[in-house]
């Protein structure tokens, strides 16, 4: 019977640790498939559409698809001020945000299917990466902004991000 009981619980340590390393090693190969591609600095990947939060304005370059959210920001130099990277989900979840290749902080605002503000980190430095940030509700938007742009425009949860991309 202590024999059997052995047995289980190494194979439980052996089933736990397989399925850390599952789970660490293919969310970050997963991540890692689009690497940023020469130099970076702020190079815009399509048009950008005029936006309203907290009645500051704001111009977006709009992240839709799997490649462009996984790149974000890496390996820009910078993003001009005004401006930031909204990234647009199919459905809402506890999307993460990471600072792998970035070269400055940034200001991470979650935002609900209403474009409500549901949670907001400030100042996500670089040197954290692998750290990731998640927001404590679900999300379909994630808007990417210089540091202290939270802090300038006095956001906070709840405001709502106007914007349409209807030309």
């Amino acid at each position: 019977m202590k024999g059997l009981f052995n047995i289980k619980f190494v194979f439980g340590i052996l089933f736990f640790a397989l399925a850390v390393f599952y789970f660490v090693f293919g969310y970050y190969a997963e991540r890692a498939r689009v690497e940023p591609k020469g130099d970076n600095a702020y190079e815009e990947k399509g048009d950008l559409i005029s936006a309203t939060i907290n009645d500051a304005g704001i111009l977006l370059e709009i992240a839709d698809s799997q490649e462009e959210r996984v790149l974000g920001l890496s390996g820009r130099s910078g993003l001009p001020p005004g401006r930031g990277l909204l990234f647009i989900y199919d459905k809402a979840g506890y999307h993460g945000i990471w600072m792998k290749d970035m070269n400055f902080a940034i200001d991470i605002i979650w935002l609900d299917e209403d474009r409500e503000v549901v949670h907001i980190k400030e100042n996500a430095l670089p040197e954290n990466f692998p750290e990731a940030y998640y927001p404590n509700a679900p999300a379909v938007y994630v808007l990417e902004v210089n540091t202290e742009y939270v802090e300038k425009t006095g956001l906070e949860i709840g405001n709502r991000l106007d914007f349409s991309t209807e030309d």
